[in-house]
């Protein structure tokens, strides 16, 4: 990915004012260059926290945004993104009580399916700076990072890239080699990773939280090869199916219908893909019913009717524009940023990093839709449900 990580200007000037203690520890999500949403929140809404490349304290004017993070209650709170340090130890199979998650109910160690991933939408092709404060520490963090990552820039994207440092925008200056703030990609628990959502491709056989293998793959996974450093990471090659079906990772706005069975009737369980419309507007099946459960079937042609008559309610197959992250960082002594005022130009208060988030665009142009998406695109709404595979 040569030439992919976009072109930036240096932080300023070496002040030397800034900072004086070592720091260790992340306290909380800075949002000085960010806007939620105002309350009161419905059940059920989207609702966003716009990440714009500079202070918007005194409002947006001259700012612009290329991401945003997305919540939903109940399940997600304001401004949808929390940091958790030191939480509770829920399970003795995990290790992880510091992390980067959701905004809700959930901590850590929490179980499968209970909302610890942040939904991250890339709204263009731009650079999407998080901020994070850090607070005086003389022990070293390891932070896990819970990420759901969807394609929302109006075209098909290529891959991403993660970069660590300092401020926001024009000011972003990357983190250097051995300043106690980088990727970590050693150790057991390590699981990194870039991978659509398991529930359209793999083997349930590998998966120990599902029994049905995946929609379009039963058989392996789909995702991108990850290329590790200590201050940057990004996709490189996808492996899997996903591009024999659809091609380079598609945008929210471009992804297919699909038929869903709603099997036992809990609006708190996943609704099960059947079938889909693929790009000849043909409506292929490639799951059945057999003794209450779905399984997988050879993929053959149905019409809408059948699908209706079964039961089924038609919706977006939303998780084909989404891409689960899975990796950590370690958060030391910071000390070498004493080099520089932190503050002076991004009014950031007090010690801070930076997450760059880009994303990589292979085509801005729209891919053409099936006829039979377009037809029907108002039924998208009747149903109200949303499919969560992850």
């Amino acid at each position: 990915m040569d030439g992919f990580i976009p072109r930036i200007s240096l932080f300023g000037a070496l002040l030397g004012t800034a900072l004086s203690a070592q720091a260790g520890v992340i306290s909380d999500w800075n949002t000085n260059n960010v806007v939620t949403d105002s309350g009161p929140y419905t059940d059920g809404e989207v609702y966003y926290s716009t990440i714009y490349d500079r202070n918007v304290a005194g409002g947006t004017s001259g700012a612009e945004t290329n991401g945003r993070i997305a919540f939903e209650p109940p399940e997600g709170e304001a401004p949808g993104l929390k940091v958790v340090t030191d939480g509770p130890d829920l399970n003795d199979k995990r290790d992880f009580n510091d992390c980067i998650m959701a905004a809700g109910g959930a901590t850590c160690e929490d179980g499968f399916q209970s909302g610890k991933r942040f939904k991250m939408q890339a709204t263009d092709s731009g650079p999407t700076d998080l901020v994070f404060n850090l607070e005086p520490s003389d022990e070293t963090k390891r932070y896990r990072v819970f990420q759901k990552m969807s394609n929302y820039t109006g075209g098909q994207l290529s891959g991403m890239e993660v970069q660590l440092g300092y401020g926001v925008g024009d000011s972003f200056q990357p983190s250097s080699e051995g300043d106690g703030l980088g990727f970590v990609t050693e150790g057991s628990e390590i699981r990194e990773g870039a991978f659509f959502p398991f529930g359209l491709f793999g083997d349930a056989e590998e998966h120990p939280h599902h029994t049905l293998s995946g929609f379009f793959d039963t058989e392996s996974r789909a995702g991108y090869d990850m290329a590790f450093n200590e201050d940057s990471l990004a996709t490189g090659d996808m492996y899997g199916k996903y591009d024999d079906f659809f091609g380079d990772w598609l945008d929210n706005g471009q992804v297919p219908d699909g038929y869903f069975w709603d099997h036992d009737d809990n609006p708190a369980t996943e609704d099960i893909l059947m079938a889909y419309v693929n790009e000849d507007g043909e409506w292929i099946q490639r799951r059945e019913e057999e003794d209450g459960d779905a399984v997988p079937a050879a993929a053959f042609n149905t019409i809408e009717e059948a699908l209706q008559d079964a039961g089924y309610y038609r919706g977006v197959i939303e998780d084909l524009a989404n891409l689960n992250l899975n990796y950590f960082l370690s958060v030391g002594d910071l000390g070498a940023l004493d080099e520089f005022d932190v503050t002076s130009q991004q009014e950031l208060p007090g010690s801070t990093f930076t997450m760059r988030v880009s994303t990589a665009g292979a085509s801005q142009v729209p891919a053409p839709q099936p006829v039979a998406l377009l037809v029907g695109g108002l039924l998208l709404l009747v149903a109200g449900r949303r499919l969560r595979m992850a």
